[in-house]
């Protein structure tokens, strides 16, 4: 071929390469929204397997059967049987059970919530220790373990779920939360040595709204499991988890410099934008007093537990309100909670492109964008639910009111979630680590005070619940609106390890001399 006219086609090749569409960043932006999706339907597709094994089987309890009957008319199927001695039987089933060649497991509604529970509680308990190994061994290596482990303890839960009963699934999903405790703070810490100020909105609303395609496609699987539960589903995504795993362990790296095939353009684009982010050595290292103490991130510890209690209400509670208060049937529950979920993607990441560009352009402050997408999405959100009550029983008013309040939840990713980037990029995983660990409690809080409050499952009953996301969101609000910030905290600059060691270990010293009289070289420590 003519040189000359092979020119023009290697510039483009080269203005494509060096164009953010086709950098490394957006590479691992891309692979980044992939491992969000499989996190969670390594941690949905239980799901798929529990709606067939809960079954909520009673002797005896003459009126409690009526009050189910009567809250549940289309929810439940009975049967009565009568034993030789004239004991009466009645048996509730939510759900068909499942069933292998082998075994059949039935679990009470009791057991369920417990399993799925412990995932939750082990999510919540490591998250600070989990953050920090993210800083110090990079986000790579930490979110690529943690997929890794999520994706194995998802190939042996039939085999747990067959083997081991409801005891050895809640242990597994203990071990489960643990392991995936791992993937938000290295992550972010990850996109923190790529992502430049100007980009951040819209990558995190790609990003971490990939939750919501997960949640999705697990929902369309759920209505089309009808038949039976087919357990080749948690071999068929675990193994798409190893394999993802594969393919993000060579094409994804640390750092720019670290890149190997990274253009030059790029890489010095990138260390002009962002510089070199400081090394953790230590965990005393981390300016975790400075973090607490300081005003944004208190706000944004309580947008984090509004944002996330409204999210488990809509996500997996507000669904049982349409289908036993409304009526909706199983075909249509799936159909609208998936349609939610997209479009509030879709919004998300509307908002984040808008984000950018009034940043950019200097239309608004950078903590004025953060203010407007973030907690004011959550308001709204909130208000929408609301009025998810109060329409009562017009169906369509209500699937409207539901989409509408997914679509403003999710602009909270182009908001408050990617504050974490702006207040502190040296240490954004630890604060991650310290917000989310905050926020995680709402995975089973939210949905036992809600079945607290819904026992019968009457619509008055539902009143407490939107009232009280509600209130959350409006704390939320007013708190963040007047302390939030968009810009870099003080505390992220880097200064010596052991001035910044200091009121960590001094504050541990206090504590060791008050509990077990500490001396140092047979002498008392002085405070």
């Amino acid at each position: 071929m003519d040189p000359l006219k092979w020119r023009p086609s290697m510039t483009l090749f080269h203005k494509m390469r060096n164009s953010a569409l086709f950098s490394q960043r957006s590479l691992l932006t891309l692979m980044a929204l992939t491992g969000l999706v499989n996190v969670y339907l390594m941690r949905l597709c239980l799901n798929l397997l529990m709606l067939k094994m809960i079954s909520v089987n009673s002797r005896n309890r003459g009126s409690e059967h009526d009050k189910l009957l009567r809250a549940y008319p289309n929810f439940y199927q009975h049967t009565r049987s009568t034993m030789m001695d004239g004991t009466q039987i009645v048996e509730f089933s939510a759900f068909r059970s499942f069933r292998s060649t082998t075994t059949s497991v039935e679990w009470s509604e009791e057991t369920g919530s417990l399993i799925k529970s412990a995932f939750f509680i082990g999510y919540a308990l490591l998250y600070i220790p989990a953050a920090f190994l993210g800083q110090k061994y990079g986000g790579k290596t930490i979110f690529n373990l943690g997929l890794f482990f999520t994706a194995l303890c998802t190939l042996v839960t039939p085999i747990v779920a067959q083997y081991g009963g409801a005891d050895g699934l809640i242990t597994l999903r203990f071990v489960m939360g643990i392991v995936e405790t791992h993937a938000y703070p290295a992550l972010i810490y990850l996109l923190s040595c790529w992502i430049p100020k100007n980009e951040r909105g819209r990558v995190s609303s790609i990003v971490f709204c990939g939750g919501q395609i997960g949640s999705t496609i697990v929902n369309v699987l759920t209505g089309f499991e009808r038949d039976g539960c087919h357990i080749s589903i948690f071999y068929t995504f675990g193994i798409l988890g190893i394999l993802w795993n594969i393919a993000f362990y060579f094409l994804v790296f640390n750092t720019p410099t670290t890149h190997p095939r990274i253009s030059v353009e790029e890489k010095t684009y990138l260390q002009n934008e962002i510089g070199d982010l400081v090394e953790t050595k230590t965990f005393c290292q981390i300016p975790w007093v400075s973090m607490i103490i300081s005003p944004a991130v208190l706000v944004l510890i309580i947008a984090q537990i509004a944002h996330d209690w409204g999210f488990y209400i809509l996500a997996s509670e507000l669904p049982n309100y349409l289908k036993i208060v409304l009526k909706f049937n199983n075909s249509d529950l799936v159909w609208s909670t998936s349609i939610a979920f997209m479009v509030g993607y879709l919004f998300s990441v509307l908002c984040g492109i808008v984000c950018d560009f009034i940043v950019s352009k200097e239309f608004v402050t950078r903590t004025r964008a953060r203010k407007i997408f973030g907690v004011n999405g959550s308001i709204i959100s909130a208000g929408f639910t609301l009025l998810i009550y109060h329409v009562k029983c017009d169906r369509v008013a209500a699937l409207a009111c539901y989409i509408l309040a997914m679509c403003f939840m999710d602009a909270f990713y182009t908001g408050a979630q990617a504050n974490f980037l702006d207040l502190c990029p040296n240490y954004s995983g630890a604060l991650m680590g310290l917000v989310n660990g905050a926020g995680a409690i709402c995975g089973f809080a939210a949905p036992y005070l809600t079945r607290l409050l819904t026992t019968d499952g009457k619509y008055e009953q539902w009143g407490s619940v939107f009232w009280t996301l509600f209130v959350l969101a409006l704390i939320s609000f007013h708190t963040y609106v007047k302390w939030a910030s968009g810009e870099v905290q003080p505390w992220n600059d880097d200064i010596d390890d052991a001035e910044r060691a200091k009121p960590m270990k001094e504050a541990m010293q206090r504590l060791f001399k008050r509990k077990v009289g500490f001396k140092r070289n047979n002498q008392p420590i002085e405070l």
